[in-house]
């Protein structure tokens, strides 16, 4: 008589219940490394404006005269945000007037996810400072 060899039901549930609890812990984690990842990328395009912006100021000091001029350069940047990171997030800029003059002086920056259930969100001070925020506690920010 030949020996049957193979898996009982309750040792093919045990490996699937192990499985499954596996994947509910990693899959979160995973997530959380996808959006963070997604948000150095937001974080680095929001980099690239503040230079191109610089650089417009640099070359060409009369098209930011006023807050109008100014708007209309950032809408120029704006649009330059890579198709894959523009449908992840918004890019607002706010422009930044001296308190005296009222003439800008710069701009700052909130990156908004478009899709619900994202964690983070991105806020930047003149100059380039960054920090990430959470969505539900904007109040819990980081430098980042």
């Amino acid at each position: 008589m030949k020996k049957m060899q193979g898996f009982t039901l309750v040792e093919m549930m045990i490996t699937v219940a192990i499985i499954a609890i596996l994947a509910a812990i990693a899959l979160p984690a995973y997530n959380d490394y996808i959006e963070k990842g997604e948000l150095a990328d937001a974080k680095q395009a929001a980099v690239a404006m503040y230079q191109e912006v610089e650089t417009a100021k640099i070359q060409r000091p009369r098209a930011f005269t006023n807050a109008d001029a100014y708007q209309k350069e950032l809408k120029k940047v704006t649009g330059k945000v890579s198709p894959r990171i523009g449908k992840l997030y918004s890019f607002t800029p706010s422009i930044v007037n001296d308190k005296t003059t009222q003439v800008p002086i710069g701009f700052t920056l909130d990156i908004q996810p478009l899709k619900k259930g994202k964690k983070y969100f991105i806020t930047s001070e003149m100059g380039g400072k960054f920090k990430r925020c959470k969505v539900k506690q904007k109040s819990s920010c980081e430098d980042f």
